[in-house]
């Protein structure tokens, strides 16, 4: 079996084991455009599709993410995705927005 280039793990928030000094949640990211993980990066996920996971050898790796999963990147830029298509409520508000910031996003 070929070892990935990232690590994931399903997980809920620790507060449960946090004393309260330590209250901080950790922000979970509900995927909706691809995004880019760099190396050395963890990121909290959530996505109501399949996302699809692609290190730079181009071999991606689909990951139920219904539940807080987290994706850590080693040593390589890591492309994940949601499976679904986004939909025209999406397409409408990208297109509201600025070309600046549409520029920054991509």
């Amino acid at each position: 079996m070929a070892k990935t280039p990232f690590s994931t793990m399903a997980t809920t928030t620790d507060a449960d084991k946090r004393s309260p000094a330590q209250s901080t949640e950790p922000t979970v990211v509900h995927l909706t455009p691809p995004m880019t993980v760099q190396p050395g990066t963890e990121i909290l996920v959530t996505c109501n599709s399949p996302i699809s996971v692609v290190p730079p050898s181009g071999e991606g790796h689909l990951l139920e993410a219904s539940h807080p999963t987290k994706i850590t990147a080693l040593k390589h830029v890591l492309r994940i995705s949601p499976t679904e298509h986004l939909g025209s409520t999406f397409a409408s508000g990208w297109n509201k927005l600025p070309e600046e910031l549409k520029m920054q996003v991509l």
